[in-house]
C-alpha cells in the first residue's frame, strides 16, 4: 500500500526518476571525462535508451538487440554487446522496485498497481541504460585516444561502465543489502519497516566514498577524479535546487541549528538558513540561493530532485527529545513510511470520532 501511495502513483516519483541519471551518474562520469562531454552524451543516451526498453511493456522488458547506432554497424555491435553484458550481470534490472511488494493479480486495484509498477520499473531500466550508454561512449572514446585498439577500448569501457552503473544506481539484491535491513531468520517485519531505506543508504555511501577518495590515500588519478566528481555534484545540485538541495543539507544544518540555535526555539534548519542568508545577501538573492534555478522558475524542486535528505533518516522537527511524546515521534519517524502512514491514518480516524 505504501508503495502505491508514495511511489508508483506519485508524480514526484517519476520526476525524481527522470532526473536520476543526470543527478547521480553525470557528475561521476564528468569527474573522469569532463562535464560538457559527459552531459552531451547523457542527453543523447537518454533519448536512445527508449529504443532498448519498452516503457509500457512487462517489467524489465529490455532487448539490447533493438539498439541501432546512428554511427553505423560497428558501433551498433559494440554497444549491443555492452548492453547484453550489463543485462546478463543484472545491472540494468535491479532497481528499487524490489521495495514495492507484491499486490497480487486479482481485482482492478491490483491490476492498476501492477501496471504502474511495471512502468516505474521500466523507468528505472531506462535510467540504467542511459547511464550505461553515456559512460561507455565517453570511456571508449577516451581509450581510443590513449592508443588502445578498438577491442581493447571496448573491453576497458565495458568494465568501467559496469563499475560506474553499480556505483551510481546501486544494487538491490540480498548480497548488497546491509544486515540490519534484512529479516534473516527472524519473524520481525524488518523489510517492511526499512522500506525505501536502501536508496538513501546507497546515496549516502556514494557520497562518503567520493569524499574518502577525494581526500584520503587513493592513487593520484582516482583522487583527482573523485575531487572533480564532488565539485560537479555540489555544483549541479546547487544550481538546480539551491542550498536546500545540496547533499546532506538536512543533517549538517540540523546539527548546526541544534548547537548554534537559540535554546527553547524549535529546530527548523531551512527557516533559519533562509533568515541568515536574507540578513547577509538580501531577500531576493536569499530566495535564489535557497531554491536554485528551479525555484527561480517558479517550480521549487529541492525536496523532489535535491540531495538534502541524504543521511537524514528522521525529520528535523522530530529531534526534540525533551519529552516522551517527542521521543515517540522520533521512533515513528525512524521506522519508515509503513509505520508513519499507519499512525497518521489511526490519528485521522480517531479525530473524526472526537
Amino acid at each position: 500500500f505504501t508503495a502505491g501511495w508514495k511511489v508508483v502513483s506519485s508524480p514526484s516519483f517519476y520526476l525524481q526518476t527522470f532526473f536520476e541519471p543526470f543527478q547521480v551518474a553525470l557528475p561521476q562520469i564528468a569527474g573522469k571525462h569532463g562535464w560538457a562531454n559527459s552531459a552531451g552524451k547523457m542527453f543523447d543516451s537518454s533519448r536512445e535508451a527508449f529504443k532498448v526498453v519498452d516503457l509500457l511493456g512487462d517489467q524489465s522488458h529490455i532487448d539490447p538487440k533493438k539498439y541501432v547506432s546512428p554511427n553505423g554497424a560497428e558501433e551498433t555491435g559494440r554497444v549491443q554487446d555492452m548492453l547484453q553484458y550489463m543485462y546478463d550481470r543484472g545491472r540494468l534490472t535491479m532497481g528499487h522496485n524490489s521495495d514495492f511488494g507484491a499486490p497480487g493479480t486479482k481485482g482492478l486495484a491490483s491490476r492498476v498497481f501492477n501496471k504502474l509498477g511495471s512502468i516505474a520499473t521500466n523507468m528505472e531500466a531506462v535510467n540504467r541504460v542511459t547511464t550505461a550508454l553515456a559512460s561507455y561512449r565517453a570511456d571508449f572514446e577516451a581509450n581510443i585516444k590513449k592508443g588502445m585498439s578498438s577491442a581493447e577500448a571496448h573491453e576497458a569501457a565495458k568494465a568501467y561502465t559496469d563499475d560506474l552503473t553499480r556505483f551510481t544506481h546501486g544494487e538491490y539484491n540480498e548480497s548488497a543489502t546491509p544486515r540490519m535491513l534484512m529479516s534473516g531468520n527472524t519473524k520481525l517485519p524488518i523489510k517492511m519497516l526499512s522500506q525505501f531505506k536502501r536508496f538513501q543508504l546507497m546515496q549516502f555511501s556514494q557520497l562518503i566514498k567520493n569524499v574518502h577518495d577525494a581526500f584520503g590515500d587513493a592513487p593520484a588519478e582516482e583522487k583527482a577524479i573523485a575531487q572533480k566528481a564532488l565539485q560537479y555534484t555540489f555544483a549541479q545540485y546547487g544550481a538546480l535546487t539551491g542550498v536546500v538541495g545540496l547533499p546532506m543539507f538536512g543533517v549538517i544544518s540540523t546539527i548546526l541549528d541544534s548547537v548554534l540555535g537559540d535554546k527553547g526555539e524549535a529546530i527548523d534548519p531551512e527557516m533559519h538558513t533562509m533568515q541568515w542568508l536574507t540578513k547577509h545577501v538580501g531577500p531576493e538573492m536569499a530566495k535564489l540561493l535557497m531554491s536554485g534555478a528551479t525555484g527561480a522558475a517558479g517550480m521549487p524542486l529541492s525536496g523532489k530532485i535535491g540531495a538534502g535528505e541524504i543521511g537524514q533518516f528522521v525529520q528535523p522537527d522530530k529531534l526534540d527529545i525533551s519529552n516522551k511524546g517527542k521521543v515517540a515521534d522520533l521512533m515513528v519517524s525512524a521506522m519508515g513510511p509503513v509505520v508513519g502512514m499507519a499512525t497518521n491514518d489511526v490519528a485521522g480516524a480517531l479525530a473524526k470520532f472526537r
